[in-house]
């Protein structure tokens, strides 16, 4: 199979040479070698060297032998060109194909599926430049064969082409996430209906995380805590000091046009009625530059109800751009983004609509700050089902934008207990019969010892009930003898 390649190669080099010698030991170039090989330490092979043949399948179970110090099997299963073991020569091809460019001239931030990038210097050793990758699966370049869906993935390949010379490339890390925010595929409609966004739209739209641990020293803005946010310990077997990584929810939007907004939707099914308080931190700034965008130019806007197009409350900010160089934590997130809705604003609107207009109309007030309180529809703040978070570009032709949202939270619960009453009375009647008469009532925050703060009591409640047990034919003359009971 191989005598042609060995043939070329000792007439190329000759029969003596080194590189004759490895192809006639290993003419398919798979034979494995562990990196702890004695052969590797004899030459003195760096780390590269040393991994270059770890993945090769011919001979990656050998049996240990006695005088062995080290474990030098890769696999526990016997050495075979089968990824998943099931005996059989698949030929199909399904799969979604994703594409990265690895040129020098396309690995910016911002682009390529590049959102941050970090250059770190070992002791004794040369600048190294990392970069994170995070590429939407749903965002695939080309789906192969008749694959439908991502329910049933079992492989993820990885190959490269296109290179003129060998390289190197190395992963810190690589894995798959997930997010319980979705993409909203819909325009922000105020009159009821579903207008889905243009599959030709040119506006991009990326939505991920950005946190402590991997974006401290992000470009051009470091991500920081907010204000006031203080990382929570973690137990530790040895007493170390150990801090919970701090994330935020970050959205990318580029060439987003005048009044669209763009953003994520979250299902849930929360009580508001009990809180006095919706609360979240954002930060917003320019991609392209750091005066792309300006101050009040981008709207945050957040949608909650029992859905996003007929039932629901809406809020809308505008945003102070951070400037790009910023490290403070106060510049990073400005006190004039941050939200502290009362949940009274939102009903003494509703009351105000109701009074003024119908349900289907949107119907909208102006705070003399620029905030934007709207209603559409019949939303229940003790049925709240989905939450939406966005940005809206309000004056520019095209807008790009990466805006956080962090720490969204509900505050000043309602802790003020209520009473419960419960009473009965019996009337006897003498021999007509029995009157039974009884009574409960129990006030708002009224809860057994058991019960959390949010299952007490949200209503007044009151019941009464009247039961008899009477004998009639008492009301009748006595020589009728009938028993009416």
């Amino acid at each position: 199979k191989y005598a042609a390649y060995l043939t070329q190669l000792a007439n190329t080099f000759g029969t003596n040479s080194a590189i004759y010698q490895q192809a006639l030991a290993d003419p398919a170039n798979d034979n494995f070698r562990n990196y702890r090989d004695a052969t590797y330490d004899a030459s003195q092979t760096g780390i590269l060297g040393r991994y270059k043949n770890v993945n090769s399948p011919q001979g990656n179970s050998p049996v240990a032998g006695s005088g062995e110090e080290f474990v030098n099997a890769f696999t526990l299963y016997p050495d075979q060109e089968e990824f998943n073991r099931d005996n059989t020569l698949n030929e199909l091809e399904e799969y979604f194909q994703y594409k990265v460019e690895l040129r020098n001239n396309q690995l910016n931030i911002g682009q390529n599926f590049i959102t941050d990038e970090r250059t770190i210097t070992p002791s004794g050793g040369v600048a190294e430049k990392w970069y994170l990758f995070r590429i939407p699966v749903a965002d695939y370049q080309l789906k192969v064969g008749n694959i439908p869906d991502f329910k049933s993935i079992r492989f993820i390949r990885m190959y490269l082409n296109g290179f003129e010379d060998s390289v190197i490339l190395r992963f810190a890390k690589l894995e798959l996430i997930r997010n319980t925010w979705r993409r909203f595929n819909y325009e922000l409609d105020t009159t009821g209906q579903y207008l889905p966004i243009p599959v030709n739209t040119p506006t991009t739209f990326n939505q991920l995380a950005v946190n402590v641990e991997e974006n401290s020293g992000r470009l051009p803005v470091p991500y920081k805590t907010p204000p006031g946010v203080v990382r929570q310990q973690q137990l530790s077997n040895n007493n170390v000091n150990l801090l919970l990584n701090e994330q935020s929810l970050s959205i990318q939007v580029c060439n987003l046009k005048q009044n669209e907004s763009r953003g994520v939707f979250k299902t849930l099914n929360y009580d508001l009625r009990q809180y006095g308080k919706i609360e979240m931190y954002v930060h917003a700034e320019g991609i392209n530059s750091s005066s792309d965008v300006k101050d009040n130019e981008l709207y945050t806007v957040i949608r909650l109800g029992a859905d996003l197009i007929n039932n629901y409350y809406e809020v809308k900010i505008p945003l102070k751009v951070t400037p790009w160089g910023a490290s403070d934590a106060a510049n990073i997130w400005p006190a004039q983004n941050e939200m502290q809705l009362a949940i009274t604003k939102l009903t003494d609107l509703k009351v105000r609509r109701n009074n003024s207009s119908s349900v289907g109309t949107y119907f909208r007030e102006v705070d003399g700050d620029g905030k934007e309180y709207a209603i559409l529809g019949n939303p229940n703040l003790g049925e709240i089902r989905v939450m939406f978070l966005g940005v809206e570009n309000r004056r520019q032709a095209d807008a790009c934008t990466e805006v956080w949202f962090n720490e969204l939270r509900l505050s000043d619960i309602d802790e003020e207990g209520g009473w419960a009453a419960l009473g009965r009375v019996d009337f006897k009647l003498a021999d007509l019969g029995t009157l039974y008469v009884s009574g409960s009532t129990r006030s708002i925050g009224f809860g057994t010892l058991e019960q959390r703060v949010n299952e007490r009591s949200r209503e007044n409640f009151n019941q009464f009930d009247v039961a008899t047990n009477l004998e009639l034919g008492k009301l009748l003359p006595k020589k009728a003898s009938m028993s009416i009971p």
